[in-house]
Parts: C-alpha cells; structure tokens; sequence
C-alpha cells in the first residue's frame, strides 16, 4: 500500500504538500558530461533531466529522508561531489535557494545495502555550482567537499550526502545518474515509513542510482621551492 501511495504522490509533483519523498522527470536526457581529472577515481555524473530523491531534513515536520548509492574506490577519498537540486519551489528556476551544508556518511557494504558507518562528516563549507534547471524548472547543483575518509581500493562503500535542516519549502535531493552503475541506490526515511535501507524500486517504484563523483589519493600541491633557494645557505 505504502508503494502505491508513492507512485500516486509522483503525479503531483507541482502541488507545495510535504507529501512525497522525490520529484520524477522521465530520465529521458543526455548525462552531464564530466571530465574526469587525473584524481577522478569514480564517477557517475547526473542526468540533468533525471529524477530528484529526497535526502534532507526538515526537522520542523520531523522529516529525515537518507539517499545511498554504491562505488569502489581505488585509494583513500580526498574528495567527494554530488549533484542534487530541489522541488516545490515556489518560483520556478531560481538559483538563489540557500543550502545550508550537509550530512556525508559513509558505509561499508553490508551485502548491497549499506553496513557499518565508517564516517560521518557534518559539512558547512563546500563548493556550489549551478547545474541549470531540469523541464519542471526545479533548479540543479553540483556540489563538493575536500575530505579525507580511509577507504580500501577494490572494496565496495556506500555514499550518503543529506542536506542539512532547512525551511520548507522547497524539498531537496540528490539528482539520479545517467545510468545504474553495481547495486540500486538505496532509500530511508522513518519520517515515510521506510526505517530500515530499501530500494529505490520498492520506495518509487522505479530504479536508479544518486549521482556522484570521487577523488582518491593526495591532492597534488604545489611543490616547494627550497629545493632552488638552498644552495644559497652555507
């Protein structure tokens, strides 16, 4: 029954009621085209028509919603990107919503579902780009933190970025990839009934990953110059 409500609650994506946990764009468009960097060791860039899922709070409603989706790195995380965006905005388009930082939490794998939390970082300075706006004019953002999490290359970890508590409206969420990538994205949210990690396809009634991207290993820095000035000193 709780399924079927969802599906129903997609049709009224316009309507400002707190009611339904993503706002569904058939995900009909081209994927964003991401260059990958020399410190790009995973990456599932955002189709910008896609869906939005709701992972956020709102603690005056007592919402907590939680997105997670599923990588392998090749070396400890240095940095973390995702792509989201927000909906029952009462002015279509607008760029200026302010976020207010997030929840990046990350997991061990427990058998496609995530495990035991291995970091949980309360992010308040990241970097905000503007992704344009999707057909329903919900605005879209990329955004980034410098982190620095002990991941083991060739394992399989969870990635959970939640927008911290805001005003509603809008709602706010992470943007669905282009294509599913190793296990489905995974919802939960006691606020909808979903307490314990559950599919995406048993939350919407459709499957899809959350965007994201990492960079593993040590940020390149630039070099020293002691190197060339040491020679002068006897």
């Amino acid at each position: 029954m709780k399924k079927f409500a969802f599906v129903i609650a997609l049709c009224f994506i316009a309507g400002a009621a707190l009611a339904q946990p993503a706002s569904y764009v058939p995900a009909s468009g081209v994927p964003n085209i991401v260059p990958s960097g020399r410190d790009v060791c995973w990456s599932e860039p955002a189709d910008l028509n896609g869906s939005i899922g709701s992972s956020e709070q709102i603690l005056a409603f007592a919402l907590e919603t939680e997105l997670a989706n599923d990588f392998v790195p090749t070396d400890a995380l240095s940095k973390a990107i995702w792509w989201g965006g927000f909906w029952s905005n009462t002015v279509p388009c607008v760029s200026g919503i302010t976020t207010p930082g997030f929840n990046l939490r990350f997991f061990e794998d427990a058998g496609c579902i995530p495990g035991t939390i291995l970091a949980d970082l309360s992010i308040t300075t990241f970097t905000e780009e503007v992704a344009g706006c999707n057909a329903n004019g919900q605005p879209l953002f990329k955004w980034g933190a410098d982190i620095a999490v002990s991941t083991t290359a060739g394992n399989l970890y969870w990635f959970d970025a939640q927008m911290k508590d805001h005003a509603f409206p809008p709602q706010a969420g992470r943007l669905a990839a282009g294509v599913i990538t190793g296990c489905d994205t995974v919802f939960r949210s006691v606020y909808f009934g979903f307490p314990d990690w559950t599919p995406a396809i048993d939350v919407f009634g459709y499957a899809f990953d959350a965007s994201q991207e990492f960079e593993c290993g040590i940020t390149a820095v630039q070099p020293s110059t002691w190197g060339q000035i040491k020679g002068l000193y006897r």
